[in-house]
């Protein structure tokens, strides 16, 4: 146990936690009681841990003197999504940055327990910086197909008048209409579809930064998806505490 709370202090500080004061870190775990917690825990701190099924996979919940974390965790080709969920139950405010949430990519958990490096630690990736990614690819994409479309040409029957009054069917290059019209087509539709993912971003990301007494915030959180790691270890700030969670992935 003592060997698991100084490895993820070590991984964790580059990413998290401050050096300057000893490091209040909470692990979820299955039992009521929760997991490991850090000596600079006092010991009148109420903990507790609860997991709730959904059709989506479980929801981990860490209840810490009136601060609810709960969490669930989803990826899809990109990214490995935390959806996240904080209720203040408290009176006073309370703090978080989830830009400076961090996970740490592992092989697998036994590459993790040897203290090996894993293959990537990070801190999330503000969705401010996905709508920026969604706008540049749109932007290229668009323009290297207009700029395709611009180079097609094809052939033009046209009529034109000779110097002696008659005229001739003569068969002339010009651009492609046809084809930059319809690649103006599908730029429209890319571009529609871009704002449909960036509008589905800007409501789902978690992006406050305090909650009120008695209220809650929630939304998704984004992190790298590293296909070849099999176990991550994800560290939440709240309010001076680290709470900590290891997923292990499953192939399918």
């Amino acid at each position: 146990m003592n060997f698991l709370v100084s490895s993820l202090i070590l991984l964790l500080g580059s990413l998290v936690i401050g050096a300057q004061q000893p490091a209040k870190l909470v692990f979820w775990g299955g039992d009521p009681t929760c997991g490991i917690k850090t000596r600079s825990i006092p010991v009148e701190d109420k903990i507790s841990c609860t997991s709730t099924p959904t059709e989506r996979g479980p929801v981990s919940t860490i209840h810490h003197n009136g601060i609810s974390l709960s969490v669930a965790f989803l990826e899809d080709a990109d990214y490995h999504l935390v959806g996240a969920g904080i209720a203040n139950n408290t009176t006073e405010p309370i703090f978080f940055d989830a830009d400076s949430w961090g996970a740490a990519h592992f092989k697998d958990k036994t590459d993790f327990h040897e203290r090996l490096k894993p293959i990537r630690a990070e801190t999330s990736i503000p969705s401010r910086d996905i709508l920026r990614i969604l706008a540049k690819g749109i932007r290229h994409e668009s323009s290297l197909d207009t700029f395709i479309a611009e180079g097609q040409k094809t052939n033009e029957t046209r009529e034109i008048r000779r110097s002696d009054g008659t005229r001739q069917r003569v068969d002339v290059i010009v651009p492609d209409k046809e084809t930059q019209q319809s690649v103006a087509r599908q730029n429209a539709t890319r571009s529609e579809m871009v704002l449909n993912e960036q509008r589905r971003i800007r409501q789902n990301a978690l992006t406050a930064k305090s909650v009120a007494p008695n209220h809650v915030v929630k939304g998704l959180v984004y992190f790298t998806r590293e296909k070849n790691a099999d176990f991550v270890v994800f560290s939440m700030g709240i309010n001076g505490t680290t709470y900590v969670f290891q997923l292990p992935r499953l192939r399918k």
